[in-house]
């Protein structure tokens, strides 16, 4: 039977026990994941819309957790904790896939996977503190950071939608999806506003994704692996809720490219990694 919400799935070859990302600069679809058995960051991309990948990289870059790749339409960015200690790298990934360039080391650490959005041409990172569970947004170039009261035991999730930058995450004591909009002056992040909290709940982190003016969040169930998407005009009001037949224990990862959504996931009761895009 057709899935109600995924369409055109490949199931790759390749494998990672933590969540894969997505971006989609210069018309081609990317791919990162950290290697099954070791801690390489890998890059590789499809020229056909995912219907097949290749020009795989393994970078000497190693993090125990997922790695986050960002767009601003031209360059990709790739984001990573460090192995063997907490501190947050970002880094740019030529068109070929590697090896990576311009790595800047931040002082700031976390102990999961951090986010990264481009607005503007500006990249921001966005990362769950170390030691506690407040959640933080910064300006990489200007080093402009903002610690929210807001809380989480999971990382984040950062997209960009209509202009604005929103930010995600589950909730501490509690597995409500959480979404805020990033208050800006100028370039520099000063807040969170016009928070909602979803009735839908994950114990992971969930993702977030634009296209066509609307903005996709994505999870995976709560007391199941089912993966779940949903929209919103507004950024506040949310409806149209898929719940898909794939499953995974790790949160999806989504991305717009070439007018369609796409999803990735690690398989459930097995690593390979897989991608999609929304019906």
């Amino acid at each position: 039977m057709a899935d109600k919400c995924y369409i055109d799935k490949v199931t790759l070859g390749d494998t990672s026990p933590k969540s894969p990302s997505l971006a989609s600069p210069g018309g081609r679809l990317y791919l990162a994941w950290k290697g099954d058995g070791n801690d390489n960051l890998n890059v590789m991309y499809s020229t056909n819309n995912g219907q097949t990948f290749g020009n795989k990289f393994t970078s000497a870059e190693t993090s125990p957790q997922a790695p986050a790749l960002c767009s601003d339409g031209v360059t990709l960015h790739i984001a990573w904790k460090g192995d063997g200690n907490d501190n947050l790298n970002v880094a740019q990934v030529p068109s070929s896939g590697g090896p990576f360039t311009g790595k800047d080391t931040l002082s700031d650490t976390s102990p999961l996977s951090p986010a990264i959005a481009s607005l503007n041409h500006r990249l921001y990172i966005g990362w769950k503190g170390d030691g506690n569970n407040f959640l933080n947004v910064m300006d990489v170039a200007s080093r402009s950071k903002f610690i929210s009261k807001e809380t989480s035991p999971q990382a984040p999730a950062l997209c960009v939608f209509n202009g604005h930058l929103y930010i995600a995450w589950k909730g501490d004591g509690n597995d409500n999806l959480n979404v805020a909009q990033v208050q800006m002056s100028g370039t520099n992040p000063t807040n969170f506003i016009n928070k909602v909290t979803l009735g839908d709940t994950s114990p992971v982190s969930p993702a977030l994704a634009s296209l066509h003016n609307l903005l996709y969040i994505g999870w995976k169930g709560d007391g199941n692996d089912f993966l779940n998407t949903m929209s919103s005009a507004d950024g506040h009001t949310f409806g149209n809720k898929c719940t898909s037949s794939e499953t995974s224990p790790q949160p999806p990862a989504l991305c717009s490219h070439n007018s369609n959504l796409y999803v990735a996931w690690k398989g459930d009761g097995n690593d390979f990694l897989n991608v999609a895009h929304l019906r």
